[in-house]
């Protein structure tokens, strides 16, 4: 396991030619969710994801990021599903996970 620490659109760029990753088979997005779309978006465009390829996004219903979920939803390359949950600190506050499977263009 190596820890990279640095601004996710700075980094995602340099997985393939600094780090040596060629693909991706999970990753896990737990930072500021008005990132997860740009991310995901970062990930695709630089062929990162491969069929199979399973993102996990934590808080998705609150605080929210619906402009990613809405991508997953309508962009064709994700089969997806919600798993409801409730913040780790309040617990009558309702959240969920998303985990989304890369299916690629079809």
């Amino acid at each position: 396991v190596e820890q990279i620490i640095g601004p996710t659109d700075e980094v995602i760029p340099q997985f393939r030619e600094r780090f040596g990753v060629d693909k991706f088979d999970f990753i896990f997005m737990n930072h500021w969710k008005r990132c997860y779309l740009r991310d995901l978006q970062l990930l695709e465009d630089y062929d990162l994801l491969q069929e199979g390829s399973i993102v996990v996004a934590d808080n998705v219903i609150f605080t929210g990021a619906p402009h990613f979920m809405q991508y997953a939803k309508s962009c064709g390359k994700y089969s997806w599903k919600i798993h409801r949950t409730h913040l780790e600190y309040f617990r009558h506050i309702r959240d969920g996970m998303a985990e989304l499977t890369y299916i690629g263009l079809k």
